[in-house]
């Protein structure tokens, strides 16, 4: 069995079981490029921000506040399934401090299985 299909059959036994979906963490000092479908993205930082995001090439972009974490930092949450990201996850960050804009697109890509050889 794949590690695609392993993971795939995972988060659909932890769904029907009303569990939530695993997180994956962003940081700036450990930034993932790509996550399997279905997981919770956790966008951190150690200043307060507003997430830009949207999917798919930039489509169906949206604002965030992110919100303080209790071991300090902050953090917006997105889950993938649920807003429909296909391919990717495009985001930038305003941070609320003097820093702004950070003016750099970051883009994490989701691990979609390909059919593997047909066996007859």
């Amino acid at each position: 069995m794949s590690t695609t299909s392993s993971n795939r059959k995972f988060s659909a036994r932890r769904e029907a079981a009303g569990k939530p979906a695993p997180v994956v963490h962003w940081r700036d000092d450990a930034p993932c490029e790509r996550v399997s479908p279905g997981v919770r993205l956790s966008v951190e930082s150690r200043e307060a921000f507003v997430l830009h995001f949207g999917h798919d090439g930039w489509q169906d972009v949206k604002d965030l506040d992110s919100q303080p974490l209790a071991a300090g930092g902050h953090a917006a949450a997105l889950d993938l399934k649920r807003l429909g990201v296909n391919q990717s996850l495009e985001f930038t960050r305003r941070f609320l401090g003097p820093r702004g804009w950070e003016h750099h697109d970051w883009q994490v890509h989701v691990n979609r299985a390909t059919p593997g050889p047909n066996k007859q």
